[in-house]
């Protein structure tokens, strides 16, 4: 499986009209963080959360593949 991860950061506006930068993941907006709070340091938290939120759900996503969960016994219902 071949499951494609976007990160982006977009500086727009607030509902205020002030600066704000965005990071989107897979085009959906994670966080709001105000222009003059953003610093080196912000940018590589943001970056190494999402690294951690990828290897997380590939981590889970196999487990459900190598193991899958079935409820059984199925109990059929006749709606005839």
């Amino acid at each position: 499986m071949n499951m494609k991860m976007d990160l982006q950061i977009k500086l727009r506006k607030g509902s205020k009209g002030e600066k704000i930068v965005a990071p989107y993941i897979n085009q959906w907006c994670v966080w709001d963080i105000p222009e003059k709070e953003w610093t080196e340091a912000v940018a590589e938290a943001v970056a190494r959360a999402y690294v951690l939120g990828a290897r997380h759900a590939i981590t889970e996503m196999s487990r459900s593949i190598e193991a899958p969960r079935f409820d059984l016994p199925v109990v059929w219902e006749n709606r005839t």
